[in-house]
C-alpha cells in the first residue's frame, strides 16, 4: 500500500511550505499484474504516469511492465521522446 507523508520545508522571510509525498510499491503481484492487463485494453491511451497514479506503483515499475507488456504484444508504442511513452493497445491500435 502506500502511505503517505507530510513534511514541512520553511523558506526565508517566515513562510512555510507543505508538501506530501507518496511512497509507492516496487514490487507488482502476479494478480495485480493481470488486473492491469485486463484495464489497458479498456483505455484509448496508456502512459506510464496514468500506471503508477492509478495502482500505486512507481513509475520505474509501470514503464518495465509496459515495455514488457509490448513484447507480448499487448500494447504498442505509438509515440516516444525523451520524456515519455504513449502507448496504445493492440485492439484499439487495430481499428
Amino acid at each position: 500500500m502506500a502511505q503517505r507523508q507530510v513534511r514541512k520545508k520553511k523558506k526565508k522571510f517566515g513562510k512555510v511550505y507543505e508538501y506530501e509525498y507518496t511512497v509507492r510499491d516496487i514490487l507488482v503481484t502476479g494478480e495485480l499484474k493481470e488486473r492491469i492487463e485486463k484495464e489497458i485494453q479498456g483505455m484509448k491511451v496508456v502512459t506510464p504516469t496514468d500506471l503508477a497514479l492509478k495502482y500505486n506503483i512507481r513509475v520505474s515499475v509501470a514503464k518495465r511492465l509496459l515495455k514488457e507488456f509490448e513484447e507480448k504484444g499487448i500494447v504498442k508504442l505509438v509515440f516516444a521522446n525523451r520524456r515519455t511513452r504513449l502507448y496504445v493497445p493492440v485492439k484499439a491500435a487495430a481499428s
